[in-house]
């Protein structure tokens, strides 16, 4: 009886009962409407507000720039419609997509409870930030009016520049990278400025995102000049742990951009100028040309990250967690100071299985042992140690051990598992425990850790039938009360959620704004689940929750991964390559080195 199909979402959100509202703030007045939703046969209403712009737009002279505040109303603005999203590609759409791409893209949306606040303060506020890889994605997929009132939070989405418009740096004062990063500060900036007209409590913010928008969110945690814009922090998917998600330096993607733009690469100034000039679809066409002629090793020079600038981001990821075990450091000591719950699904790793092939090729994906010991392990290895360290023929061995069923050591529909498993551990597992025990290792605020295994009827990624476990992304749907555009995002016109998928979406939802209301998802509305409360994360029994049809608890989630990728191989990387160095000593002594430093007798 708590099905919810899409007949009944269009009842509910073709706004035929929607009325006017109205919010004075410092900016000027906002117009936005008021609308009636339904969940779990609970009737609410909620103020919502879109396409509010909270910076100005970055176009012109502002583009390779950092946002600017937005300017004040020169009239009432009617915030009635999703504001225009950042230039991209389409990545995960099925369905029609009704976006307007535009590069004046700084938009959010406020989703306002018709309800009593649990506090006098006002409401506690909940900052979603999309995933996407940083080049695709929008705040306006995302429709907060669910979790907004069964939270009874108000929830806040927003576009981010992204891609090149959002990361491009040549090391020169005119592109200094981050402009993404930055937009998500001003967009914090902006709610501490103005969110107590919406009836919002500035002073209880949680950010929270998933995939690059969870990368997103403890990148904000590492910029001590966020302090006092948000208190907790919620990861779904994604910390700065990853591998490879930061650059120290280098212009060498700009190069290439203007290279396959036809322009002449001699000097900065060229560059520069080139891609001034581009139209808001040129990087678009770039990077899925160089996908779609050339494969992940043509897409990669095209990719921009965020760039350890020495402001917002002042050391890598490594840099951070080697410091942190001798050093005081006052963005360790901030990000210390956010309270936070950090997740990872049960099988992240599926989220790579697209470079595989479609949907059809992935249900018959089978993966051979010689594909698994000479492509993969090493791929995986160079994706963790860097492209310029050698695999050394006895950590080859132990990844080929440690990633083998051994009911079925050569079984290639066995080996599929195992690239899951692969990926998960370095992409996602090993890097998230990382992160929560770096956090933990505080008495400054709480942490909690989560796993979501629940195995929903409708996986936001292509996921195959013989997988049978959580993706990357299979939270969403819960965590927004299905709130979907089932149209756009699955190309489905008829749909009904399953009864215990939304009995689990309000048992999330009550966790999260939980959260949101006091750094502890316990309180102040206790579980209807019998697991009992859901306990801290601590760097001595790391104890976690269990998100499936019922919850449960656990220990020491993916605790083998996290030592076999963060010490047990480094350790034995690093005897190696020590013996291999005394090795070129001694026979550099005798004479018999070349001159690129291979010595005879290796």
């Amino acid at each position: 009886m708590f099905g919810i199909s899409l007949f009944l979402l269009y009842i509910l959100f073709s706004c035929g009962k929607c009325s006017e509202v109205k919010v004075e703030t410092k900016l000027g007045e906002i117009i936005g409407e008021k609308t009636d939703v339904t969940f779990l046969d609970n009737n609410y209403q909620v103020d919502r507000y879109l396409g509010i712009p909270y910076a100005k737009a970055p176009v012109g002279n502002l583009r390779f720039k950092k946002p600017e505040p937005a300017e004040p109303f020169q009239e009432p603005y009617h915030a009635t419609k999703f504001g225009a999203i950042c230039p991209q590609f389409e990545f995960l759409s099925k369905g029609p997509n009704t976006f307007v791409q535009s590069e004046d893209c700084l938009f959010m949306n406020i989703y306002v409870p018709n309800q009593a606040p649990d506090q006098s303060t006002g409401h506690a506020v909940m900052l979603f930030l999309h995933g996407g890889g940083l080049s695709t994605g929008t705040g306006n997929q995302y429709q907060g009016e669910i979790l907004s009132s069964a939270g009874n939070v108000i929830v806040v989405t927003i576009n981010y520049r992204i891609g090149l418009f959002g990361f491009l740096h040549m090391n020169d004062d005119r592109t200094q990278g981050n402009y993404g990063l930055w937009d998500q500060h001003q967009a914090l900036k902006w709610i501490n400025e103005n969110i107590e007209e919406f009836g919002g409590d500035k002073n209880r913010v949680t950010l929270f995102g998933q995939s690059a928008g969870s990368f997103s969110v403890t990148m904000q945690m590492l910029y001590p000049q966020n302090k006092g814009l948000f208190q907790n922090a919620i990861s779904q998917s994604g910390t700065f742990s990853m591998p490879f998600l930061t650059f120290d330096d280098g212009d060498t993607t700009a190069k290439n951009y203007a290279e396959a733009a036809g322009c002449s690469t001699e000097n900065n100034d060229e560059i520069y100028n080139c891609l001034m000039e581009f139209t808001i679809e040129k990087p678009s066409e770039i990077f899925l040309n160089a996908m779609m002629t050339g494969g992940d090793s043509a897409m990669y020079k095209f990719v921009t990250l965020p760039i350890v600038d020495g402001e917002f981001l002042k050391r890598s990821a490594d840099d951070l967690h080697k410091a942190a075990l001798t050093d005081d450091v006052e963005e360790l000591n901030f990000f210390r100071s956010i309270n936070l719950i950090n997740g990872i699904n049960e099988a992240e790793g599926a989220f790579y299985l697209m470079s595989y092939g479609a949907m059809d090729q992935l249900e018959d994906l089978q993966i051979s042992r010689e594909q698994m010991n000479n492509e993969i392990i090493p791929s995986l290895f160079s994706m963790v140690f860097g492209f310029n360290r050698a695999l050394p023929e006895v950590v080859k061995n132990m990844l080929i051990s440690e990633y083998t069923d051994w009911t079925g050591q050569n079984d290639p529909l066995k080996l599929r598992h195992q690239v899951v498993r692969a990926n998960g551990d370095i992409y996602y597992n090993a890097p998230g425990v990382a992160f929560s025990i770096l956090h933990a290792n505080s008495t400054e605020s709480v942490s909690y850790v989560y796993t979501f295994t629940a195995i929903t009827d409708l996986p936001l990624l292509e996921t195959p039938s013989w997988l049978n476990k959580a993706n990357h992304g299979d939270e969403l749907g819960p965590v927004f009360g299905y709130n979907w555009d089932y149209l756009q995002w699955f190309n489905l016109t008829e749909y009904v959620v399953p009864a215990w998928e939304l009995d689990l979406s309000s048992r999330i939802i009550t966790y999260w704004s939980n959260f949101a209301k006091s750094g502890d998802p316990n309180l102040p509305t206790a579980s209807t689940q019998s697991a009992g409360p859901w306990p801290r994360y601590t760097v001595d029994d790391q104890k976690y929750m269990i998100l499936d049809r019922e919850e449960s608890t656990g220990q020491f989630l993916f605790a083998k991964a996290h030592d076999l990728w963060r010490n047990i191989i480094p350790s034995v990387m690093e005897v190696v390559e020590e013996s291999q160095e005394t090795s070129c000593e001694k026979f550099s002594d005798q004479g018999t080195c070349e001159k690129d430093g291979v010595c005879d007798g290796e």
